[in-house]
């Protein structure tokens, strides 16, 4: 059974979604291999996930919340994997000297 403190900003209705979502992620981790596993997809495969978890939230009545709960799971683990991605992006120093002159909307003046 999850116990979540409802002493805190974000209340008990959301505490408990939040506490299944982040279940989720642990049950996904373990069964798939985690940020290992995770980071070989791109934006495209993570976008095909969660779609076909989504569609079930409308396929399968019994079990929507469980889809919306792994959609969710699913979205924070496309958001970690791009978290990493940029990081590396960040921090590849040859890649910093070659976008040194480029302005994130485009060339810079």
């Amino acid at each position: 059974m999850r116990t979540v403190n409802t002493s805190d900003s974000i209340g008990k209705e959301k505490g408990i979604v939040v506490a299944d979502v982040l279940y989720e992620r642990k049950l996904q981790d373990k069964e798939w291999g985690g940020a290992e596993h995770d980071d070989k997809h791109d934006l495209d495969d993570w976008y095909r996930y969660i779609q076909k978890h989504a569609i079930r939230i409308f396929k399968n009545g019994d079990e929507a919340r469980l889809a919306m709960i792994r959609v969710a799971a699913l979205a924070i683990a496309a958001a970690e994997s791009f978290d990493r991605r940029t990081e590396e992006l960040l921090t590849n120093k040859p890649l910093d000297d070659a976008l040194s002159g480029i302005h994130p909307t485009g060339p810079t003046p």
